[in-house]
């Protein structure tokens, strides 16, 4: 929205900084008593101009009422009851107001361009543009009114337009680092790095301490995956200034990438301490502290996202995944609902909901949500092996394999798709098709243990009773975490009598926390063997 980041002040016709998007634009337009040479001692004239200036709208309008009933053709006093009328947002009573001024004297520019300012404020651009237009047609000298018009078309994405403006002004004031920099995020935008790199080089030139030069170019050089010099840029923006919130994000943002992530947690932290209301801040160092798996601070950053206006449902989502590494998929399930409420067409959503609820159990209802998903992306190749384990956790095995068929078709190089079909085909009794899955899985990821799992299980039922042992004890050296590798090297040492290596393995599974199904037959096998 262009009002964020455009305004025209009315007050007293000051052109503003544009901050939020680094456009600027310059030099003050004259205020009300050098502007005519309105008589100063004019009793209501001089009461209207003292409560403009101590903000009493109001007042100002009842005085320069008084005026306009005394002399109705007194253009000085419609222009500040229509700044006034301006700061209390009756639009309306303003626009009337300038209205009047020009139709009283259509050479009064200050009317043109208060009556755009209000224009801009109720989001009405184009007669915001025609009357800038119109200023720039009277006084083709005023570069401010360029720089204004060139504001609002950069607004409106209409870059062409806006640098033609900009380079006009530059023409009346050369090498103004403000419009320079303005330029140059026209350029930025339009897609032209280099034309933004020339004009933010030549303002840093121009005034080496202009720091917004510095950020915005580190900006264009970080677009063109020069992050090095980025780096720079907005280690010079910290040294000019040293609270800049959006310098220490964007230089954290290039650690990250780097995977230096204590530096970028430091800058981050800094970020968030300048700047606590900006909701992205949060995000970052959020991200950061996920990546480095510390889950309850990103959880708390991510809570602090959720609480910002208007609420943004990535800030949802991503506090989702953190419920589901805790295990907490009630909570998640309920911050996936919430996204999804928020943006109701993205597929990732669905995908994380119907994972939430298959990980509670509720797979007709994962089903529904990895079908949802599908709909919005025939080809998201995620949600068919999603929705394929759901089928195989129901038993509905050729659903199951469709699905997961479907999902080779799509990405033929995914190793978890031969994986899970591969486990389809031995339910099914399928051995030689699940060997084959399984291999191919290993071959696309020779470090997935549970490849080796399911393949040796499938050399098992074929009674290659070596290479399952073979599978089992990779699986180990793989994962020496995973106690189906050894449950299932137990099985085949008990088999051949080796009763001491098939305890010592079922011991092993007892440390690693297995969960109560897998503990109990442990706990049963090994009552049977004596251990």
């Amino acid at each position: 929205m262009i009002k964020s980041c455009l305004r025209i002040a009315i007050m007293l016709l000051f052109i503003l900084v544009f901050s939020a998007c680094g456009n600027t634009v310059i030099t003050p337009i004259p205020t009300l008593s050098n502007a005519q040479g309105i008589d100063p001692t004019d009793g209501f004239m001089k009461d209207g101009q003292a409560n403009l200036a101590q903000k009493d709208y109001q007042g100002a309008i009842d005085s320069y009422s008084k005026a306009i009933h005394l002399s109705p053709e007194l253009i000085m006093a419609y222009f500040g009851r229509g700044q006034a009328y301006a700061a209390l947002r009756r639009d309306t009573e303003a626009l009337a107001d300038f209205s009047t001024i020009i139709d009283l004297n259509p050479g009064f520019t200050l009317a043109y361009s208060a009556r755009a300012a209000v224009y801009i404020e109720k989001n009405d651009y184009d007669p915001a543009i025609a009357d800038l237009s119109k200023v720039v047609e009277l006084k083709p000298e005023d570069a401010v009114s360029y720089v204004n018009r060139a504001v609002i078309f950069d607004a409106k994405k209409d870059y062409k337009n806006a640098i033609d403006d900009y380079t006009s002004a530059l023409v009346l004031v050369p090498d103004n680092v403000s419009i320079l920099n303005n330029r140059g995020n026209s350029y930025s935008k339009q897609g032209d790095s280099d034309a933004a790199l020339t004009d933010f080089s030549r303002a840093i030139e121009v005034q080496p301490d202009y720091t917004l030069a510095y950020f915005n170019r580190a900006r264009t050089y970080l677009d063109k995956k020069e992050s090095d010099k980025a780096l720079l840029d907005f280690s010079k923006v910290i040294e000019l200034q040293p609270d800049y919130a959006g310098a220490y994000s964007g230089r954290a943002i290039i650690y990250f990438d780097s995977k230096e992530y204590d530096k970028a947690l430091l800058d981050f932290n800094k970020a968030v301490e300048l700047s606590p209301q900006d909701p992205t801040n949060y995000y970052y160092r959020g991200t950061v502290l996920a990546t480095n798996g510390n889950n309850e601070a990103a959880l708390a950053d991510f809570s602090k996202w959720t609480t910002f206006s208007p609420p943004n449902p990535l800030a949802f989502y991503n506090r989702g995944t953190i419920y589901d590494r805790l295990g907490k998929y009630d909570l998640s399930l309920s911050d996936y609902s919430k996204a999804i409420e928020l943006a109701p067409n993205q597929i990732e959503f669905f995908n994380n909901r119907g994972n939430s609820y298959f990980q509670l159990k509720q797979y007709d209802k994962a089903v529904d949500d990895f079908s949802t998903a599908l709909k919005i992306d025939k080809k998201y190749s995620l949600a068919y092996i999603n929705r394929g384990r759901s089928y195989l956790a129901i038993e509905k095995y050729d659903l199951a394999l469709a699905d997961f068929s479907k999902a080779i078709g799509i990405k033929p190089d995914d190793a978890n798709s031969y994986y899970n079909r591969g486990v389809v085909y031995y339910n099914m009794k399928k051995y030689d098709l699940a060997v084959a899955d399984a291999s191919m899985a290993i071959k696309l990821q020779p470090d997935l243990a549970s490849g080796y799992v399911i393949r040796g299980l499938a050399f098992l039922q074929q009674n290659s009773v070596e290479k399952a042992l073979d599978d089992f004890n990779q699986t180990i050296k793989l994962d020496p975490q995973n106690g189906q590798g050894y449950l299932y090297r137990a099985v085949i040492y008990r088999s051949r009598g080796q009763n001491s290596e098939a305890v010592a393995d079922l011991k092993q599974i007892l440390t690693l926390d297995p969960g109560e199904t897998l503990r109990v037959e442990v706990e049963k096998m090994l009552k049977e063997l004596g251990g």
